[in-house]
């Protein structure tokens, strides 16, 4: 995996004491970042938020930890192709919030998976802003490496599978 970081193991926000925050990962022909995701009672007090990717394949890559409900926060991506993916086979329950997702092909997915009639699969995604528009005639913001309006998608929804 090609990434501006990267790491698999879930992160305990109270005993690790491992901190990413407030970093930027620009340009990257693989993905931005490579996160596991959180246990969904830590959304609010976890220690890997407030990163952006721009311009990366993937800006986001989120890998499943223990438990049926997954979670993130606070991450930001743009002109990616996939803003945010993940897929968290065994899972019921996905949180996420404050995310920003702008001018990717892809913005969001919110993707997981139980084997099929095992019952509901619960999405939520709470005070973010995800667009797929692009404003590809704007020579200062854009130029000719624009996204271009037509075929993005600004949030891929619910696609339940046996293996997420």
């Amino acid at each position: 995996m090609v990434a501006c970081f990267a790491t698999y193991e879930y992160i305990d926000p109270v005993n690790d004491k491992v901190y990413v925050q407030n970093n930027y990962c620009q340009g990257t022909d693989g993905h931005g970042f490579a996160f596991p995701h959180i246990q969904c009672s830590e959304l609010q007090t976890h220690t890997l938020g407030n990163n952006t990717a721009g311009s990366c394949d993937i800006g986001f890559i989120f890998t499943k930890v223990d438990g049926n409900c997954q979670a993130f926060s606070w991450i930001s991506a743009y002109a990616c192709q996939i803003g945010q993916i993940s897929g968290a086979p065994n899972t019921i329950a996905l949180q996420y919030s404050n995310f920003i997702m702008a001018d990717n092909q892809r913005g969001a997915t919110l993707k997981f998976g139980n084997g099929e009639g095992d019952g509901n699969h619960t999405a939520y995604l709470y005070n973010s802003y995800i667009s797929a528009i692009s404003r590809p005639n704007c020579v200062e913001c854009y130029a000719n490496s624009a996204t271009y309006c037509s075929g993005n998608i600004g949030l891929r929804m619910l696609s339940a599978s046996a293996n997420g």
